[in-house]
């Protein structure tokens, strides 16, 4: 599984480290794996309110998004290709979505949820095959539904779910959350209050480690 620190040797370079704080989301791209241009970073961002926040691209540049549709806010180029760890720290909202499309298989780890918080979208990282977590932290879980979250994501193998179904969650459905999650090894569902639930269909299919 994938650890990021400063200096750290990957693929043959070193790894750019984006500029960042306790509460950003912190994640590791390859630019040349499938997806958009080998030099390109697309952010799965969709729609046009909710989004606030500013991204650091690991290239010791950094934006601020407002607004998904425009790809010259939610579309990054580097001058050399190869592996960023990118930052965002402000508010992302319902608007987080790789729905099996995009860069998918550009994002390789999340090495800090900060204060990254699941919305009403689905398939927030659906189809992510190359994404580890070495997370510490908790997602947070937010809206009314974890569907097809992190479906496919066949390279997770422990994931901290802490933060999950508080006594007030609104969350309901969980339909395939975990669906293809082929080396998930450890999910602690010790203080997770189901009470709100009302679909879980193959929430846990396939997990097959």
């Amino acid at each position: 599984m994938l650890g990021i620190s400063s200096g750290l040797m990957y693929g043959g370079g070193p790894v750019e480290t984006a500029e960042t704080s306790a509460t950003a989301f912190r994640s590791t791209w390859v630019t040349t794996n499938a997806g958009s241009a080998s030099n390109t970073i697309v952010l799965p961002l969709t729609g046009t309110d909710g989004l606030n926040f500013t991204v650091w691209w690991g290239d010791g540049t950094s934006s601020t998004i407002t607004d998904a549709t425009d790809n010259t806010q939610n579309t990054h180029q580097y001058e050399i290709a190869g592996t960023k760890e990118v930052a965002i720290e402000g508010v992302i909202g319902d608007r987080w979505a790789f729905s099996n499309g995009g860069d998918k298989l550009k994002i390789t780890n999340v090495s800090n949820w900060g204060s990254f918080t699941t919305g009403d979208l689905v398939a927030g990282f659906q189809g992510c095959a190359n994404m580890a977590c070495t997370a510490t932290d908790s997602l947070t879980a937010g809206g009314n539904t974890l569907t097809y979250w992190f479906n496919g994501c066949s390279s997770i193998a422990a994931i901290n779910t802490s933060n999950w179904f508080p006594a007030d969650s609104s969350v309901a459905g969980m339909d395939s959350t975990f669906y293809g999650c082929t080396s998930l090894v450890t999910v602690d569902a010790s203080s997770w209050d189901t009470s709100a639930w009302t679909y879980i269909r193959h929430c846990f299919r396939d997990c097959t480690a």
